[in-house]
Formats: C-alpha cells, sequence, structure tokens
C-alpha cells in the first residue's frame, strides 16, 4: 500500500486512535522529524480507513492512489476535435469486453489552447484499473475514424497545485491550501494578484524567495529535486549494474563450466594428472623455467606409476560439487533481484519517476 505522510499531528495519539476506534493493528508509523511521520499500512482496507479517519478529522496529510484503484490513462488520436466526448465514451463502450472497461472520456486542453479558446483533436480515455493496455491499443478506428493510442507524457516532477509540495498531486493532497502566486492559505483563483502586477509581488512558498510562483522551473528548491532525483536514477542504475556484474560472475556467455575449469590450455586428461598429482601448477612452472607444455609433459611421465590409483571418482565429485554451488549462488541472486525489483518500481512510481499504470 502506499504511504499515508502526516503533518502536525500528535503521533502518539493518532496510533491510539487507529487502535482503539478502527480497531487496527497492523500498522507502521514512522517519525521523520517532529512535524512529519509516514504510516504504512498493509491491506487497502485499513488504508481506505485510516485515510476516511484522518480526512474527518481535517489533519494535513498527502498520499497516492493505490495500484488496485490506478486507472489507465492514454491519449486518443485521429477523431476530429467538434466530437462529444459522450459520443466518443459511448462508441468505446460497444467495444468492451472482461478485460476491457471504458470509464471517461474528456478532450485535452493545454495553456495556450485555453488562451487562444480553440480546440485540440486529443482526446484522454481513462480505463479502469483491471483493463488490458494492449487491447485498448488493438482498437484502430471508432465511428469509422482510424485511431491511434499515445501514452501521457509525465512531468520530471510532479508538484501539487493545492499545497505546491513536490512528488504527488492535488487529487491525493488534504494539505492545507498554499497560493502558487502569493504562497497564502485560499483556494485556486481567489489570489488578488493579477497578471497587470508585477512579478516583485510573486511569492514562492519552496524556496521563500520573492520573484517567482511556486512553478516556476528555475527555482532553486526545483532544481534541488531535479538533482536529487537524478542521483536516485543513477544510483538504480549504478545497483543494477553490479547485480548484472555479479551474475557475470557466475556464468560467462560462450564459456562452459568444463572449459573454465582447464588453466592455461592444458587438456583435460592432461589436467587431471596435473591436479591429482598434488602438484600445483606455479610450484612446477618455476622448476628449470619449462613452458607450459614441457611441464605437462613431464609431469604426465614422472606420474605415470601414480595414474592407476588414482581415483577419478575424486575430480567428478568435486566438479559436481562446484555446480552445485553455483546453482545455488544464481538462485540467491536471482531471488535478490526480483525482490529489489519490486521496491525499486514501488520507490519510482511514488516519486514520479516511472509512468504510472
Amino acid at each position: 500500500m502506499p504511504p499515508i505522510n502526516l503533518y502536525n499531528t500528535d503521533v502518539v495519539y493518532l496510533k491510539k486512535s487507529i487502535k482503539n476506534d478502527l480497531k487496527i493493528d497492523n500498522f507502521l508509523v514512522k517519525e521523520l522529524n517532529d512535524n512529519h511521520a509516514v504510516i504504512y499500512t498493509k491491506s487497502l482496507v485499513d488504508y481506505k480507513n485510516i485515510c476516511d479517519m484522518l480526512t474527518k478529522t481535517e489533519a494535513n496529510y498527502y498520499t497516492y492512489t493505490p495500484k488496485e484503484e490506478k486507472k489507465i490513462t492514454l491519449i486518443l488520436k485521429g477523431i476530429n476535435k467538434n466530437y462529444n466526448c459522450d459520443d466518443i465514451l459511448h462508441c468505446l463502450k460497444t467495444k468492451e469486453n472482461e478485460s476491457l472497461k471504458f470509464e471517461k472520456v474528456t478532450q485535452l486542453a493545454t495553456k495556450r489552447s485555453i488562451t487562444q479558446n480553440i480546440s485540440l483533436p486529443y482526446y484522454i480515455v481513462q480505463a479502469s484499473p483491471n483493463s488490458s493496455i494492449n487491447a485498448i491499443k488493438n482498437i484502430k478506428e471508432i465511428d469509422n475514424s482510424i485511431v491511434t493510442w499515445e501514452n501521457i507524457r509525465r512531468k520530471p516532477i510532479q508538484q501539487c497545485t493545492r499545497c505546491q509540495r513536490f512528488s504527488h498531486t492535488a487529487s491525493n493532497c488534504h494539505m492545507d491550501y498554499r497560493c502558487v502566486k502569493c504562497g497564502e492559505s485560499h483556494k485556486i483563483g481567489e489570489c488578488k494578484i493579477t497578471s497587470e502586477d508585477g512579478r516583485d509581488k510573486l511569492y514562492c512558498t519552496l524556496c521563500k524567495q520573492h520573484g517567482h510562483p511556486s512553478s516556476y522551473k528555475n527555482c532553486t528548491e526545483y532544481k534541488r529535486r531535479m538533482q536529487i532525483k537524478e542521483e536516485m536514477k543513477n544510483r538504480i542504475k549504478q545497483n543494477i549494474s553490479q547485480r548484472h556484474m555479479s551474475y557475470n560472475n557466475y556464468v560467462q556467455t560462450g564459456i562452459s563450466y568444463s572449459n573454465a575449469v582447464r588453466s592455461n590450455n592444458i587438456n583435460n586428461n592432461n589436467y587431471n594428472n596435473y591436479v591429482q598429482t598434488g602438484i600445483s601448477y606455479s610450484n612446477a612452472a618455476r622448476s628449470n623455467n619449462v613452458n607450459n607444455n614441457n611441464f605437462v609433459s613431464k609431469s604426465y611421465n614422472e606420474n605415470t606409476r601414480n595414474i592407476n590409483n588414482i581415483d577419478n571418482n575424486n575430480s567428478i565429485n568435486k566438479i559436481l560439487e562446484e555446480l552445485r554451488n553455483m546453482q545455488q549462488n544464481f538462485n540467491k541472486f536471482e531471488k535478490q533481484l526480483s525482490e529489489h525489483s519490486v521496491m525499486i518500481a514501488q520507490i519510482m512510481n511514488w516519486y514520479g519517476i516511472l509512468p504510472s499504470h
């Protein structure tokens, strides 16, 4: 379940309320500082009940949409801009099946299109969380029009339009309002600063400086967040690269185990003779400064009398034991990679690094 970020709340009283009033015991609270705590839950029901309680008590908190409720959102192209959204939704519903259910269609609008009062031939289509993205993209025509689908381009960093903080959106925010222009606690559209006023009246609640709004991309706080995001992405790539290197230590492309155990191009017969005699290669190589081929031949001739007494099963058992150890190490690595991949995906999703599904 996604975390619940809570501000300016008595954590001790909160825990008692969750346990006594909601009868929830399976949750955790992490206090980041005196004013900021994070609640972690195990089930969707507990998550919703705690959020409802915080909303009723008018607590300052923000969270994220659970994966089970996250709607699939795509851009529809190829439909005339004069179409009614309800008509498009009606056409889409005729194509629904068990793995596909459409919920909402809205026409895409940008700041420029709103200012110029023009309509764009693009539509935002939302489907149920259980719908198949591939099934949606397989729809090639709507009302006899050839259409295409595209994923929504996410902003580099999510910024809430309600409280102006980063890493979440206004749809999951219950923090106090902070105006993007003046920083005061009033709702959107109630600010007294107009476009005719100078930039000196603008105030950023993030860097605490005058001269720009809180949504300014050259704000020092925004740049700092972008740097943190890049460092996080690089750290994740580095961890994945290290795990791939660890994997390559166990498995090398094009090299079999039998070839790997050969040292310095010694063939199998000579290699077994060289190992089973108990003579190390380094000690033998020092003798009279002979090359490898002479050493192998000499070692073979000198130990001919002992060959019949050597138990070949020992070498086979050693190889089998090495193979078993390699398999165990690979299984451990595969398990760790799977666990860390899930954790990495959750962190990137919560902080807006990956697109929402």
